[in-house]
């Protein structure tokens, strides 16, 4: 058993698979989350084909300062106020990232009527987190650091975060635990069922190291529980893409047990 409805969620310390299948869209998803408003944060069980984080030259510099390298992409999921800081690297952000854009755009649209009827608009998380500095060393400290910035829309990714807290290994404390140690954080419902042949998939937080301050990395997640600072280069490298939607509070959960063979509708 895990309990996982929760906002900070808990687990036993051993291999464990929640009870967390749900159908959305007439496809298996996982709940992530139950939100503090009533919402549930869920994720698409199964990858997307593999796509650019931020397509070569999608956001120029004439809007977008922080996206100082427009053929290497950005690694802003969405659109901010004011200026993004990320280190010591700051700037506009005043458009959305071509994955965002595809998701919000033809995936979103290819939803059938009932999905679309039941998301929620929402709020993501989309601050970087900075390895190698004061705040990458607790996942207390990268929620923090998440946080620093929002972006409102139909449909996300999920956030570091999500993963390290959907481990079971006691040692999967951090962002800077997991990149240290491939495997740290395996054992996890958002890697266990992932095939070898989709060894990747993206995170909506941007990266960056205390000794490269490139703003065009971005956190990815591999199926052995490691997340990797991702330099994705545009259209040129590829990544894999988990959808993230809420659920609207009003949705009421009435059947199935939560297993893959019976999931809550």
């Amino acid at each position: 058993m895990c309990i996982l409805f929760e906002k900070t969620v808990h687990y036993f310390i051993n291999k464990c698979e929640p009870n967390n299948y749900i159908m959305f869209n007439d496809e298996l998803w996982r709940i992530i989350a139950k939100e503090s408003d009533g919402t549930y944060k869920i994720i698409r069980d199964e990858l997307l084909p593999d796509r650019a984080f931020d397509e070569r030259n999608h956001r120029l510099t004439t809007n977008n300062t922080y996206c100082s390298s427009p053929t290497y992409g950005c690694s802003v999921y969405g659109r901010v106020s004011g200026m993004y800081t990320l280190g010591s690297k700051s700037g506009t952000v005043t458009e959305d990232s071509s994955l965002a854009e595809y998701l919000n755009g033809e995936y979103y649209n290819s939803l059938n009527q009932t999905a679309k009827g039941q998301v929620q608009i929402h709020m993501y998380n989309i601050g970087g987190i900075q390895l190698g500095q004061s705040g990458s060393d607790s996942i207390t400290n990268n929620l923090r650091q998440e946080k620093a910035y929002q972006w409102t829309g139909n449909i996300g990714l999920p956030n570091v975060t999500d993963v390290l807290r959907a481990s079971t290994n006691s040692s999967c404390t951090s962002v800077s635990a997991a990149n240290e140690e491939f495997n740290v954080c395996t054992i996890n419902y958002l890697l266990d069922d992932m095939p070898e042949d989709q060894y990747y998939y993206f995170t909506m937080n941007g990266a960056m190291s205390s000794w490269d301050k490139a703003p065009w990395y971005v956190w990815n997640i591999d199926n052995q529980g490691g997340l990797w600072i991702f330099d994705y280069l545009g259209a040129s490298a590829i990544s894999g893409v988990r959808p993230v939607i809420y659920l609207k509070s009003t949705i009421a959960i009435m059947s199935g047990d939560g297993t893959k063979s019976n999931p809550h509708h």
